[in-house]
């Protein structure tokens, strides 16, 4: 895709235009993909303290609008291979998420052929 078919792609979704253009048609920089994983390690991390000390729901007792805000986030990472992340270090951030699985609005939401893996099989799979 030329560049000029690259801008007019971007441009055409308006929501998304700045993130395209950051992007570019070679994608992120290893600096840029280490400072988003980086920022998502400190986002489990501090999702993991809240569930520790308030949990099953990040604000306590009752689910709440912060897990609905913070689900799509998780599982695309988890879509995208991600899911070490938390898995390792986070045991209450893994069990939030399988509870949040376990809802069925959860599966009428990710419902199949929603995640890049269902689009883009094998996107995975080590280089």
């Amino acid at each position: 895709m030329s560049e000029e078919e690259f801008a007019d792609a971007a441009n055409r979704r308006p929501l998304r235009r700045d993130f395209y253009r950051r992007m570019g048609q070679d994608g992120f920089t290893d600096a840029e993909i280490e400072k988003s994983l980086s920022d998502i390690r400190m986002t489990a991390e501090r999702m993991e303290a809240a569930l520790a000390e308030n949990g099953p729901w990040i604000m306590g007792e009752k689910f709440s609008i912060a897990d609905c805000a913070i689900a799509p986030s998780i599982d695309r990472m988890e879509d995208l291979g991600y899911g070490g992340i938390w898995d390792d270090d986070c045991p209450n951030v893994a069990a939030w998420l399988d509870a949040m699985k376990a809802r069925p609005s959860y599966g009428k939401t990710y419902y199949a052929k929603t995640r890049f893996s269902d689009i883009y099989p094998g996107i995975n799979d080590p280089a």
